[in-house]
């Protein structure tokens, strides 16, 4: 996410998903829905990083958006990065919404 137009571009696409969303979803869920989709970060940690959130913050969302939107691959137990890729209807769903 490069500038502001980018910025704007998905916070736009944000709230497209949220609209759209069959389940109600917080804006930081359909971030992190976009995120993975879009190849933004791939696992919770860097999804952390590039929003600046707390990394338990990110945690509880994909408890949220899991098994519906997101699956998670692989968890570290010590750490508990966890690693995302989005379900199919995850794709749809943010495929629909995300035109960046």
């Amino acid at each position: 996410m490069d500038g502001p137009q980018s910025a704007a571009a998905f916070m736009a696409a944000v709230e497209r998903v949220q609209e759209c969303s069959p389940q109600p979803l917080s804006a930081t869920g359909a971030a992190i829905l976009l995120a993975v989709h879009l190849n933004i970060a791939a696992d919770s940690r860097s999804i952390a990083r590039q929003f600046g959130l707390a990394h338990a913050i990110v945690l509880r969302e994909i408890t949220l958006l899991s098994p519906r939107f997101v699956h998670v691959t692989k968890r570290d137990a010590r750490t508990q990065r966890s690693f995302l890729e989005t379900t199919a209807e995850g794709q749809a769903l943010a495929a629909s919404s995300a035109s960046l």
